[in-house]
Protein backbone atom coordinates (compact mmCIF):
# COMPACT_ATOMS: atom_id res chain seq x y z
CA UNK A 1 0.00 0.00 0.00
CA UNK A 2 2.56 2.20 0.98
CA UNK A 3 4.55 1.53 -2.40
CA UNK A 4 1.28 2.80 -4.25
CA UNK A 5 1.03 6.34 -2.28
CA UNK A 6 4.66 6.43 -2.95
CA UNK A 7 4.38 5.90 -6.65
CA UNK A 8 1.19 7.92 -6.95
CA UNK A 9 2.67 10.90 -5.05
CA UNK A 10 5.96 10.51 -7.86
CA UNK A 11 3.21 10.92 -10.60
CA UNK A 12 1.52 13.89 -9.48
CA UNK A 13 4.60 15.80 -8.63
CA UNK A 14 6.08 14.54 -12.20
CA UNK A 15 3.21 16.08 -13.27
CA UNK A 16 2.90 19.43 -11.87
CA UNK A 17 7.21 20.05 -12.75
CA UNK A 18 5.97 19.07 -16.34
CA UNK A 19 3.29 21.85 -15.93
CA UNK A 20 5.53 24.07 -14.48
CA UNK A 21 8.13 23.63 -16.97
CA UNK A 22 5.68 23.75 -19.97
CA UNK A 23 4.17 27.34 -18.31
CA UNK A 24 8.22 28.48 -18.09
CA UNK A 25 8.83 27.81 -21.54
CA UNK A 26 5.75 29.62 -22.91
CA UNK A 27 6.63 32.39 -21.00
CA UNK A 28 9.98 33.01 -21.68
CA UNK A 29 8.83 32.12 -25.28
CA UNK A 30 6.24 35.24 -24.82
CA UNK A 31 9.62 37.43 -23.18
CA UNK A 32 11.65 36.54 -26.49
CA UNK A 33 8.59 37.73 -28.90
CA UNK A 34 8.14 41.05 -26.93
CA UNK A 35 12.07 41.37 -27.11
CA UNK A 36 11.57 41.32 -30.72
CA UNK A 37 8.37 43.42 -30.82
CA UNK A 38 9.86 46.09 -28.99
CA UNK A 39 12.66 46.18 -31.63
CA UNK A 40 10.62 46.59 -34.42
CA UNK A 41 8.45 49.47 -32.70
CA UNK A 42 11.72 51.10 -32.13
CA UNK A 43 12.60 51.03 -35.37
CA UNK A 44 9.06 52.37 -36.69
CA UNK A 45 9.84 54.87 -34.85
CA UNK A 46 7.84 54.36 -31.28
CA UNK A 47 9.17 55.93 -28.34
CA UNK A 48 10.18 53.63 -24.91
CA UNK A 49 8.87 55.55 -22.07
CA UNK A 50 9.92 53.69 -18.69
CA UNK A 51 7.73 53.09 -15.60
CA UNK A 52 9.99 54.92 -12.90
CA UNK A 53 7.64 56.13 -10.66
CA UNK A 54 5.43 53.77 -8.37
CA UNK A 55 2.29 55.56 -9.82
CA UNK A 56 4.07 54.54 -13.21
CA UNK A 57 4.55 51.12 -11.98
CA UNK A 58 1.09 50.90 -11.15
CA UNK A 59 -0.31 51.79 -14.18
CA UNK A 60 2.03 49.86 -16.26
CA UNK A 61 1.00 46.84 -14.33
CA UNK A 62 -2.68 47.12 -14.68
CA UNK A 63 -2.22 47.40 -18.69
CA UNK A 64 -2.48 44.38 -20.92
CA UNK A 65 0.53 43.34 -21.16
CA UNK A 66 2.65 42.50 -24.60
CA UNK A 67 -0.10 43.99 -26.91
CA UNK A 68 -0.60 46.75 -29.11
CA UNK A 69 -3.58 48.76 -28.11
CA UNK A 70 -4.89 52.45 -29.02
CA UNK A 71 -7.04 55.61 -27.93
CA UNK A 72 -7.88 59.03 -30.33
CA UNK A 73 -6.53 62.28 -29.00
CA UNK A 74 -6.84 65.61 -30.67
CA UNK A 75 -3.23 65.22 -32.74
CA UNK A 76 -4.72 61.57 -33.93
CA UNK A 77 -3.98 58.08 -33.32
CA UNK A 78 -2.15 57.10 -30.09
CA UNK A 79 -0.57 53.85 -29.65
CA UNK A 80 0.83 51.90 -27.18
CA UNK A 81 2.28 48.66 -26.58
CA UNK A 82 3.49 47.56 -22.48
CA UNK A 83 6.21 45.35 -21.56
CA UNK A 84 6.14 44.98 -17.75
CA UNK A 85 8.50 41.76 -17.86
CA UNK A 86 11.40 43.09 -19.70
CA UNK A 87 11.83 46.68 -19.81
CA UNK A 88 8.85 47.94 -17.54
CA UNK A 89 8.04 50.24 -19.78
CA UNK A 90 5.78 51.57 -22.78
CA UNK A 91 6.22 51.84 -26.08
CA UNK A 92 4.38 55.06 -27.30
CA UNK A 93 3.62 55.98 -31.26
CA UNK A 94 1.30 57.81 -33.51
CA UNK A 95 -0.44 56.80 -36.66
CA UNK A 96 3.15 57.16 -38.91
CA UNK A 97 4.79 55.17 -36.66
CA UNK A 98 2.24 52.33 -36.48
CA UNK A 99 2.32 52.32 -40.41
CA UNK A 100 5.50 51.60 -40.24
CA UNK A 101 5.24 49.08 -37.76
CA UNK A 102 2.62 47.33 -40.34
CA UNK A 103 5.10 47.74 -43.11
CA UNK A 104 8.61 45.96 -40.80
CA UNK A 105 5.85 43.35 -40.22
CA UNK A 106 5.00 42.73 -43.65
CA UNK A 107 8.67 42.37 -44.61
CA UNK A 108 9.72 40.16 -41.91
CA UNK A 109 6.89 38.32 -43.16
CA UNK A 110 8.50 37.80 -46.17
CA UNK A 111 12.00 37.10 -45.27
CA UNK A 112 10.51 33.98 -42.80
CA UNK A 113 8.49 32.88 -45.84
CA UNK A 114 11.84 32.81 -47.54
CA UNK A 115 13.87 31.26 -45.56
CA UNK A 116 11.26 28.53 -45.20
CA UNK A 117 11.13 28.05 -48.93
CA UNK A 118 14.79 27.81 -49.08
CA UNK A 119 15.11 25.54 -46.15
CA UNK A 120 12.16 23.14 -48.27
CA UNK A 121 13.92 23.34 -51.25
CA UNK A 122 17.35 22.52 -49.80
CA UNK A 123 15.47 19.40 -47.88
CA UNK A 124 14.02 18.60 -51.30
CA UNK A 125 17.32 18.56 -52.88
CA UNK A 126 18.98 16.23 -50.55
CA UNK A 127 16.53 13.87 -50.61
CA UNK A 128 17.12 13.57 -54.31
CA UNK A 129 20.98 13.13 -54.09
CA UNK A 130 19.59 10.14 -51.95
CA UNK A 131 17.50 9.37 -54.30
CA UNK A 132 20.17 9.51 -56.80
CA UNK A 133 22.64 7.77 -55.40
CA UNK A 134 20.21 4.93 -54.23
CA UNK A 135 19.43 4.36 -58.06
CA UNK A 136 23.32 4.65 -58.73
CA UNK A 137 23.87 0.92 -56.84
CA UNK A 138 21.77 0.59 -53.69
CA UNK A 139 24.68 -2.17 -52.12
CA UNK A 140 27.34 1.15 -52.02
CA UNK A 141 24.82 3.45 -50.74
CA UNK A 142 22.10 1.68 -48.51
Amino acid sequence: MRVLKAVALALVVAACWGCSAYKQYEFNKKLEQAKQTEAMLSAAGFVMVPAESEQQKKVLASLPPLTISHYPSRKGMVFWYSDPYNCKCVFRGDQNAFNRYQQILIQKQMVDEAQQAALLNEEAAQENQMMMLNSFSPFFFP
